[in-house]
């Protein structure tokens, strides 16, 4: 089961990631993909954050990337790692 806030989380990236694929699809399509590995991931073995580490450093790398161009959306990407961080995962 996903905690209360990471869902909300989740919810919050889904429309962000909607918002920036009107202007750059392919990175939308990127990240709703990430998203929907963690999520699976996370459904299957909330437990386990050693499987999850690949997708945190993906995270990380599409933060990085979209810092500048897209505030909102690297803000939520954002808490999202920090709330995984603090559940251990």
């Amino acid at each position: 089961m996903i905690d209360k806030e990471i869902i909300h989380l989740f919810y919050r990236l889904r429309y962000a990631i909607e918002l920036v694929g009107k202007s750059n699809p392919e990175a939308s399509k990127t990240l709703d993909d990430l998203l929907d590995q963690l999520e699976d991931q996370l459904e299957s073995s909330p437990s386990s954050g050693g499987q999850h580490l690949h997708l945190v450093a993906e995270m990380k790398q599409a933060l990085a990337e979209f810092e500048v161009e897209h505030p909102v959306m690297t803000a939520t990407l954002n808490q999202l790692m920090v709330t995984l961080g603090g559940m251990g995962i």
